[in-house]
């Protein structure tokens, strides 16, 4: 019976780190919300930050992050912040957004690199300008 039991408890014990592992592997990626510019500049200074002005009412930005978030694997080494264009006025004003699904990569002091719109994960990989191309 002792046994039985401490099978039992190992099955149970592999297959929930089974399970654990699974949905760790198969979690979706997502994109990072932004929180302050200098938390992005800090960002900045270790790989490329690009600031996503999003609205969850635009259909182009809803797709725009599915697929990004669907392909993060290809964006590896860089940070995508969500800005929520709603809400950002100053951070339009400052960058000289007008439209939602635009990008704006900035560096380590907050200024603008490169702005464009749309073009979802190959605009990204298009667009961002890498540090060793500076």
């Amino acid at each position: 019976m002792k046994r039985l039991a401490l099978t039992t408890i190992l099955l149970l014990t592999v297959t929930s780190l089974l399970i654990s592992q699974e949905a760790h592997t198969n979690s979706k990626k997502e994109i990072e919300l932004f929180t302050t510019l200098d938390n992005a500049m800090m960002k900045a200074e270790t790989q490329p930050v690009v600031l996503f002005f999003y609205a969850s009412w635009c259909p182009s930005c809803r797709a725009t992050k599915s697929d990004i978030e669907s392909n993060f694997d290809k964006l590896d080494g860089m940070t995508i912040l969500l800005v929520d264009y709603d809400k950002s006025t100053d951070l339009k004003r400052k960058y000289g957004v007008s439209y939602q699904d635009t990008f704006v990569q900035i560096n380590t002091e907050g200024t603008k690199i490169s702005l464009w719109n749309g073009g979802k994960t190959d605009g990204l990989l298009r667009n961002v300008i890498r540090k060793e191309s500076l």
